[in-house]
């Protein structure tokens, strides 16, 4: 039984889903059929299962079924809605933008299925079957739809907004324009019917769903505040899994809390907001406190885990501030259009400093004999040939001797063949570049778009060189993310050095693996010292560095750890004097 009338308002805040036409169930609409039309599914085809769950949806949402048989069949298929998000889940993961065009399909497949469930959910609860009492024989109220049941129909359609914002980080979409008049009018009607703190009992073990229509109602807002599009998908799903294991370290009251970090009017369609812009009372505020939240991330950020402490210190330099503070630009932005060259990603950029040789090449004609030594014993060096001929500069380990060795079996040889061969140097990769249009930009970083033909190479926190005009290449790093449908990719970055050069790391007595790294030649009017920024952490950061910097070898320190994440470690050095 409703303990309060739902109040109008609210209603009319959700989205009409009036049936325009009446389309033809796939199946008999009894449980027994759709049961059957299930079991015919196919179980792995994520293509197929997705043209069969839109052709249910729409069905359901569209027919002139009564109330309750939209809510039993809707139930029965929701768990192969979940099964498809999965599915779509992996094949977005770890993806480059632009989307080509079978990802493209997908994720508006996914959308448009995700748009029915909130529309079919949405219609129960606008149904006069909702809302509306009888009487049994003793002439006691009944509810038509039990609070329990009305609990997990406005559960269902608030975590179907939090799949939908989900998915939609995923794929760097912005959400809809009308999504938080919806969320917000979904919360009061559960107020008004009790149920917002009921644990419903929904589908407990899908790590989708939070326990409680307020739990949910706090991930959503939490991960708008979180900023995902600066973020990669591997670390976005990991954020998501905080705030829905988490939900209790966000504390929420209608009352205003001593320690309030935002809040929310309820009869607005406005997003969460924070605390420093309130003003005055209102009886549909609604007050978030966020300490015990950042606490549990802080803490994640110490763990001992080695696998997780570099990702869960990367989340958690970048969660807190959304979490504690109103996000504020640092530097004004400048209209600036122009065309421009960008490099994305670190072996590209390597390529774009070495067009002609390739690292390794450089590295080896350091260390390869000259032609006029003469020949004796102590000359000798033993070298396993690989299949690129040219291993000196890669045997720097046990380990790079055993994988030339294994290599070494591709190629039949005998002696007069290793003498007589000459040595070929290898070209590099091809360097791949996109076409941009710078937007504007600040004493920090640009913004600019990429068209949505271009080939799938960005990805959120990468490196990407930028070239202006064919001059020399600067160093950036992707720090926002917007892919919008058939439209530009939109991307700001944050400048970290205005030139760079390639660099090996040759230390001679092998102390260190050799390997390329960007060198960041210093600043000295804005004190900002030389650089290293390479793929990996060094295996000793207290020995001295040979750095090969335009054919010359140079020795520096490191100073400090700038930086370390999964795409990039960043170093300053401190250069040294060699002696003599």
């Amino acid at each position: 039984m409703n303990n309060k009338p739902i109040h109008p308002v609210f209603l009319n805040r959700l989205r009409d889903t009036a049936p325009t036409q009446d389309v033809t169930l796939p199946f008999t609409p009894t449980v027994d059929g759709i049961d059957v039309w299930l079991q015919n599914l196919p179980a792995l085809n994520v293509t197929i299962i997705g043209d069969n769950l839109e052709r249910a949806s729409n069905a359901i949402l569209s027919s002139a079924l009564n109330t309750h048989q939209k809510f039993a069949l809707t139930e029965r298929i929701t768990s192969n809605l979940y099964i498809y998000f999965d599915e779509c889940i992996k094949e977005v993961l770890d993806t480059k933008f632009p989307l080509n065009n079978k990802l493209v399909a997908l994720t508006e497949k996914f959308f448009l299925i995700l748009d029915n469930f909130i529309g079919i959910y949405i219609s129960i609860i606008k149904s006069k079957e909702f809302q509306s009492n009888q009487f049994d024989n003793n002439k006691a109220v009944k509810a038509i739809i039990n609070q329990q049941q009305q609990a997990v129909i406005i559960h269902r359609a608030m975590s179907m907004f939090g799949l939908q914002q989900l998915f939609s980080s995923m794929a760097y979409r912005p959400s809809a324009i009308n999504t938080w008049s919806e969320i917000n009018a979904l919360l009061c009607i559960a107020k008004a019917n009790n149920s917002d703190e009921r644990e419903t009992g929904l589908d407990k073990h899908c790590q989708y769903i939070s326990p409680t229509i307020i739990d949910e109602f706090k991930k959503i807002n939490f991960t708008h505040l979180s900023l995902l599009n600066r973020f990669r998908q591997r670390d976005i799903l990991n954020v998501h899994s905080i705030l829905n294991n988490e939900p209790s370290s966000i504390i929420t009251s209608e009352e205003k809390l001593e320690h309030a970090s935002f809040f929310i009017d309820l009869h607005k369609d406005t997003e969460i907001t924070n605390i420093a812009t309130y003003s005055e009372a209102a009886t549909s505020i609604l007050f978030f406190e966020s300490e015990k939240l950042v606490q549990y991330v802080s803490d994640l950020g110490l763990t001992n885990n080695k696998k997780s402490l570099a990702i869960n210190r990367s989340i958690v330099q970048k969660l807190l501030p959304c979490w504690q503070k109103p996000h504020v630009r640092q530097f004004s932005r400048n209209e600036d259009a122009k065309d421009i060259t960008i490099y994305p990603g670190f072996s590209n950029i390597v390529n774009k400093l070495s067009p002609n040789d390739t690292p390794r090449a450089k590295f080896a004609s350091k260390l390869a004999p000259e032609k006029d030594t003469p020949f004796g014993l102590s000359n000798v060096e033993v070298v396993p040939i690989d299949r690129d001929r040219y291993t000196h500069g890669t045997i720097r380990s046990e380990k790079d001797f055993v994988r030339n060795v294994k290599e070494s079996r591709h190629n039949v040889v005998n002696a007069d063949q290793i003498w007589s061969k000459k040595p070929t140097i290898s070209k590099p990769n091809n360097t791949q570049h996109l076409g941009a249009t710078q937007k504007n930009s600040s004493a920090s970083g640009f913004m600019f778009t990429v068209s949505a033909d271009n080939k799938p190479l960005l990805q959120a926190a990468e490196l990407i060189g930028i070239e202006h005009n064919k001059t020399s290449l600067e160093l950036a790093i992707i720090r926002r993310l917007d892919n919008t449908v058939n439209e530009a990719v939109s991307l700001g970055v944050e400048l970290i050095a205005p030139n760079i050069k390639l660099a090996i790391i040759c230390n001679t007595d092998k102390s260190i693996r050799s390997r390329e790294v960007l060198f960041l030649p210093g600043i000295e009017r804005i004190h900002q010292p030389d650089a290293i920024i390479g793929l990996s952490l060094l295996e000793n950061t207290r020995l001295t560095l040979e750095l090969k910097i335009d054919d010359r070898i140079e020795l520096y320190d490191i100073s400090k750890l700038v930086e370390t994440n999964s795409v990039f470690t960043h170093y300053t050095l401190q250069k040294v004097i060699k002696e003599g």
